[in-house]
């Protein structure tokens, strides 16, 4: 399939119009040859130094990222983060195109927080009033099980979380990434329970005294979302495709 191509259906499933003003989504890094043919892409969630040595044998011919790799001014990121530098050198000596969906892929249908619910082996539904929120009904349910149920699902050790109420959990609300601030809305929307990252001191407090419950999905569990719906994605397009799906991310440690 030609790059064109596929850039342009892929718009389609999340348009770069969708994604935020602050963000820089869409072409990052490489050739800009759209006619040239993409049998094999390679997806992660950061472009990292951890990524290359995987690339090294099968070098497929795109890479697409969930985080931008340039998230700013091109010359003065590779200046302040010299490591990036060695990943540029390695993407054009191997011809190797990179694109970038962040957050018109968190919005999308069937793209992030659907795919982070679907990991946790959840259905979930969108409000019409907020293109990130996701809802997933649950049978009544506990902390103590749903923590369980998000460890298990991004293999976690531990997790961090709050109890806002002791009433059962029916009804899940999740926008993956740093995006606690937005936890007005999974209220409004009667959630028992907001799953999302990056938490502060202050938006923990207003959780807690708003009788919201709360755990914390560390960013690198969007990973995971990435990967599935990203992968989903791709095969609609193109089943004969050959995704390469690249896992590098690890929490932080906990002594």
């Amino acid at each position: 399939m030609e790059l064109r191509r596929l850039i342009r259906t892929l718009g389609r499933l999340c348009p770069l119009n969708d994604s935020e003003d602050w963000d820089f989504p869409g072409y990052q890094e490489g050739p800009k040859n759209v006619t040239r043919p993409v049998c094999r892409i390679a997806l992660c969630l950061d472009l990292l130094p951890e990524v290359i040595p995987l690339l090294s044998d099968r070098v497929p011919d795109l890479i697409l990222t969930h985080h931008p790799f340039y998230f700013g001014n091109r010359k003065e990121i590779l200046q302040d983060f010299p490591w990036k530098e060695g990943i540029r050198r390695f993407l054009v000596e191997n011809e190797l195109p990179v694109y970038s969906y962040h957050t018109c892929f968190d919005k999308a249908k069937g793209g992030m927080n659907d795919s982070l619910l679907q990991a946790m082996g959840l259905k979930a539904e969108s409000v019409e009033d907020d293109p990130y929120l996701r809802i997933a009904e649950v049978d009544d349910s506990n902390m103590e099980e749903l923590i369980h149920e998000v460890k298990k699902a991004f293999d976690l050790e531990s997790v961090s979380y709050l109890s806002g109420n002791d009433k059962p959990i029916r009804r899940i609300g999740l926008i993956g990434g740093g995006a606690t601030g937005l936890y007005p809305s999974a209220a409004l929307h009667h959630c028992d329970c907001f799953l999302s990252g990056d938490s502060s001191h202050h938006q923990r407090i207003e959780m807690r005294e708003s009788g919201l419950n709360y755990i914390e999905l560390p960013h690198e569990c969007e990973e995971k979302g990435f990967l599935i719906g990203m992968e989903r994605f791709l095969k609609s397009i193109d089943s004969r495709l050959e995704i390469l799906p690249l896992r590098v991310q690890k929490p932080l440690e906990r002594s």
